[in-house]
């Protein structure tokens, strides 16, 4: 195969149809239509003699070859688009770009809603995407361009990413309204309530085993979107960062209970990799996260 047989735009196809796991949401990211993207994987499939993607329920999947392929395709693209942006700049008011962002389910639930009314006042063409990875792979997927930040409760991630703190998050108690519980309720009170758990996080377990709660688990949930349910006329408490249980209150039946013991918090950060700093674009956008959710959100 010859590289003069590649178009750029096919690299980019290539790219936006591994990254989404589907043809139709790959056409949208891009903007193009659907016919025109599978015409391109047509291409592709016959200048690299490989399927590159199988159908699933849910979409596709790649091969073994566009498993090998992806990350150098979107280390190319990046470099790329660095050259690029450097040369050019960036305008907020008339640039057309896509962010892409990890961020767990909880602090998507605090962040997306403020950032994008910010982002969208200022650049009104520019897309946000989420995406959740697992902790180990967050590093290789911000030095691959994969993503361009990632924002959560990680500590240090090694040399080559850059953390800034955002601010810190102090664990709260949600319940009902009319539950009993009153509001700095002692440890004794707090052992004779029963919980609701959401997700895996390792600071929640040892907040609760500290204060002897762990018996005291009555329902396991990976979604935080389930927890008004759960909640609701049970007796439940469940325990969260401020900044969330902030958005349950606004829904008018759930209250705030700040217990009488010791606090525990968990910091949040955003982390990038080095290459944001040479990139206008990316520097704007960590500009935007900072200035969304450093002090307004930890005042809540």
């Amino acid at each position: 195969m010859n590289i003069n047989d590649i178009d750029l735009n096919l690299l980019r196809i290539l790219d936006a149809v591994h990254s989404e796991r589907s043809v139709s949401r790959a056409a949208l990211r891009l903007n193009l239509s659907q016919p025109r993207v599978s015409n391109a994987l047509v291409s592709l499939r016959a200048l690299l003699q490989d399927r590159l993607f199988v159908r699933k329920a849910s979409g596709v999947a790649p091969t073994e070859l566009m498993t090998v392929l992806a990350p150098r395709v979107r280390e190319a693209l990046t470099l790329l688009e660095d050259c690029l942006v450097q040369r050019f700049g960036f305008e907020p008011a008339t640039a057309r770009r896509t962010f892409r962002l990890h961020m767990s389910d909880s602090i998507e639930i605090i962040a997306i809603p403020p950032l994008r009314q910010r982002v969208e006042e200022m650049a009104p063409q520019v897309r946000l995407e989420t995406a959740q990875l697992l902790a180990d792979h967050i590093p290789q997927a911000l030095q691959a361009g994969e993503i361009d930040f990632a924002i959560g409760s990680y500590g240090a991630m090694g040399d080559d990413i850059v953390r800034e703190h955002l601010f810190n998050d102090a664990f709260v108690l949600l319940v009902e309204c009319l539950h009993p519980m009153p509001d700095g309720a002692s440890r004794e009170a707090l052992q004779q309530t029963h919980y609701v758990v959401v997700g895996e996080s390792p600071d929640t377990e040892q907040l609760m085993a500290d204060l002897g709660l762990s018996r005291q688990i009555r329902v396991r949930t990976s979604f935080y979107l389930s927890v008004p349910a759960l909640l609701r006329g049970s007796g439940l408490a469940v325990w969260l960062p401020r900044s969330v249980a902030a958005t349950f209150v606004a829904l008018g039946e759930y209250r705030i209970v700040t217990p009488g013991t010791r606090q525990r918090a968990v910091a949040i950060n955003v982390f990038r990799h080095p290459r944001a700093m040479l990139d206008p674009a990316l520097e704007w956008m960590r500009q935007q996260i900072l200035d969304t959710l450093r002090g307004p959100t930890e005042a809540r």
